[in-house]
């Protein structure tokens, strides 16, 4: 007998944010859809994290105390560039899109309305199925990256600038 239950068998996800309430938001908002979410609270946590649990996809503020969240989406990106990086954030005027795209972002995301990264989940979830646990994130066509094809910024060591 066939389930019209998604599969969410190995489906990972990161949530990086300084804030413990957004990260419980986000984790309530995205339950259903992720058999194992794990959190942390910074760049550094996060790419430690990344590269411990290989995560199909993370959600990533920027502002946070430490390493911030581009730095953090770029380093994980030179080193894994298939990973599926969502900037989830409070600043939402277009430099902020432009440097979450320069550092290699798959997109961009408002925390005033977080529903459309809840459709995009399910519809993806529904779409393709669960993608695979290596890191590799939504299959090709579901979803075009918003970097569109630029190159991505790939130095660990540095920080980009404050915005």
């Amino acid at each position: 007998m066939e389930s019209n239950e998604p599969n969410r068998s190995c489906r990972k996800l990161l949530i990086v944010d300084d804030s413990p309430e957004m990260r419980g938001l986000l984790r309530r908002l995205l339950s259903e859809t992720f058999a194992e979410i794990r959190e942390c609270a910074d760049g550094d946590q996060a790419i430690a994290a990344f590269d411990d649990q290989r995560p199909d996809y993370v959600l990533m503020d920027i502002a946070m105390p430490g390493r911030d969240g581009l730095s953090a989406t770029a380093c994980i990106l030179a080193r894994n560039p298939a990973a599926r990086i969502f900037i989830v954030s409070q600043h939402d005027a277009a430099p902020f899109h432009a440097a979450a795209a320069q550092a290699g972002a798959y997109g961009f995301v408002s925390k005033t309305d977080l529903q459309p990264l809840r459709e995009y989940f399910r519809l993806e979830q529904f779409r393709t199925g669960a993608p695979s646990s290596d890191g590799a994130g939504a299959r090709e066509g579901t979803n075009p990256p918003i970097n569109n094809g630029k190159p991505r910024a790939n130095d660990c060591n540095t920080q980009p600038g404050k915005l």
